[in-house]
């Protein structure tokens, strides 16, 4: 039985890239940095034959990310692929106010897939951006986001 959430782990083309992102827009702190990965190990949890990378962990004291970036084994791009190609992911971030974030993010040059919308459903407010490999991120604002709030919105 899993017993609770633990981390969740993106690939990404450049870690130091990445590392910057995530910290200037979400806070998000390196919490550990990897040496170099290689070797059965890399190979038996990644499936990657060959396969060398590098990793951090980012937090912000709830949340861990994980950032893995292959310097051997790289595989093809595919971040930035639509959303509805199998396999793409998004990340859910609550924040307060997502019109204001977004109206400061977009003059940064964070790419954002259009303006922020509000729920027919539930008052609340969100915007779909990416990070800089192409993965998508959502920015919510409202109640927080519970098993029993999305069962109720569905029904």
């Amino acid at each position: 039985m899993m017993t609770r959430y633990d981390h969740i782990c993106l690939t990404v083309g450049d870690l130091d890239r990445s590392i910057a992102f995530y910290d200037r827009y979400f806070g998000l702190k390196v919490v550990r940095r990897d040496a170099p990965h290689k070797g059965p190990v890399v190979e038996c949890m990644t499936g990657v034959a060959g396969g060398e990378l590098l990793a951090a962990f980012l937090s912000d004291g709830h949340f861990v990310l994980e950032l893995i970036q292959f310097t051997e084994g790289r595989g093809a791009r595919t971040a930035g692929s639509p959303a509805n190609e199998v396999g793409s992911p998004h990340i859910g971030f609550a924040c307060d106010d997502v019109r204001a974030i977004h109206a400061r993010w977009s003059a940064e040059g964070v790419r954002f897939h259009g303006d922020p919308i509000v729920s027919r459903t539930r008052n609340t407010w969100s915007v779909m951006m990416a990070d800089p490999d192409g993965i998508l991120i959502e920015l919510r604002e409202g109640p927080a986001l519970t098993p029993e709030q999305v069962a109720l919105a569905g029904a």
